[in-house]
């Protein structure tokens, strides 16, 4: 189960549905592909409020995405 956090964060939903897309695309198990997008998102959460930038400016997601492509490709992998 993910966190919830007490604010609204522009934005989660379209990271959410990039990566299940992705994972969906790619052929990749739904509930592996989801583990993976909902840690990236609550990195990305954290990472926003830690910041305490204007949550209406959108999240702050960009230093994780190497690491979500790692993942993905690990995903990948498995399934080969």
């Amino acid at each position: 189960m993910s966190k919830a956090y007490p604010h609204h964060f522009f934005g989660t939903g379209d990271l959410l549905c990039a990566v299940l897309g992705a994972g969906y695309f790619h052929g990749l198990s739904l509930d592996k592909t989801a583990e993976v997008a909902l840690d990236f998102i609550d990195k990305t959460l954290q990472l926003t409020l830690e910041l305490k930038r204007d949550l209406k400016l959108g999240l702050c997601y960009e230093p994780y995405l190497l690491d979500l492509a790692i993942q993905m490709k690990h995903l990948k992998e498995e399934k080969e």
